[in-house]
């Protein structure tokens, strides 16, 4: 049962549950690093949330979660919540959260299939699918690609035969859905690219942080090539990873400001000095002139 909605974050929305297992926190990040996961971390609650939230709490506060799905294995996550209407009617909503391109969004969707509130407003100009209140919600158009989970040992023989292992890595994530550059550039670079790939494909999947030296760089699913650290579940390593990332953000934030603050002061206070200057200087002769000034009194 979702017990508390709050917004650390313009962008995330975070759901505090009640399950059988002890109270949970679910974040759903439509920003820079968007994706849906369970925390640990404590996490900000504004004392004034934002119009969206307070658009959440009305419509989904003291719901229950029905289920969790992806569609069509797309980066999208529906989670149908069971809640108490204006009118103390049950009814049940779609809590849908949009992880792809430049459009992610966090979306509401009522028994009827028409959306009642979303994080960001995106018009039907220029052929856009339109996602705002009042309009009809349709899933995004399905790829025809073949996922790359499901593909074969032929189909990966195929994909890969004629492409630069050094500079292919574009060229093979347009022939497969789900398949990540970094995840394509690591399979490009073993020595039979194609059985790698297949061989991953059938190896359950396990979450690791990558690494340079000291910095975390990504999160992969499959054991780099590189210097990683394993993660006990994929909750623990977006937490590690995402969490620090955020840290780090709100810490260059804090920095810019500051820059900018300090910049600012500077800039007056040489200012103030260069008006202060000509002040002074045209004031050289003030006493002499003072003293003229007197005797002709």
């Amino acid at each position: 049962r979702i017990d508390k909605i709050y917004m650390p974050r313009r962008d995330q929305v975070v759901l505090n549950l009640r399950t059988d297992n002890g109270n949970k926190k679910l974040i759903m990040s439509a920003g820079t690093y968007a994706a849906v996961w369970l925390t640990g971390e404590k996490l900000d609650n504004p004392d004034t949330p934002p119009v969206f939230c307070m658009m959440l709490r009305k419509q989904l506060g003291n719901g229950r979660i029905i289920s969790v799905t992806q569609p069509d294995r797309e980066r999208i996550i529906v989670i149908k919540i069971s809640s108490t209407d204006e009118m103390g009617d049950i009814t049940e909503k779609s809590l849908i959260c949009e992880l792809m391109g430049r459009q992610k969004n966090i979306i509401v969707v009522n028994h009827k299939g028409i959306i009642t509130a979303c994080l960001r407003n995106i018009g039907l100009e220029n052929g856009n699918r339109g996602i705002m209140p009042g309009l009809a919600y349709t899933l995004p158009e399905k790829s025809d690609k073949k996922f790359w989970l499901d593909a074969t040992l032929d189909d990966f023989k195929t994909a890969c035969d004629g492409i630069d292992p050094n500079d292919g890595e574009k060229e093979l994530c347009n022939k497969f859905s789900g398949l990540t550059l970094a995840l394509a550039r690591q399979g490009l670079s073993a020595d039979v690219p194609y059985e790698w790939f297949y061989n991953t494909a059938n190896t359950p999947l396990k979450p690791y942080i990558v690494m340079s030296g000291d910095k975390m760089v990504d999160i992969s699913a499959v054991m780099p090539f590189s210097d990683y650290v394993e993660c006990p579940s994929f909750c623990a390593a977006l937490d590690t990873f995402y969490g620090k990332r955020t840290w780090e953000d709100n810490l260059n934030a804090i920095k810019r400001e500051t820059e900018k603050s300090l910049t600012n002061a500077l800039k007056r206070t040489k200012k103030k000095i260069a008006e202060q200057k000509i002040e002074m200087q045209t004031a050289v002769d003030r006493e002499k002139i003072k003293e003229k000034a007197d005797l002709i009194t």
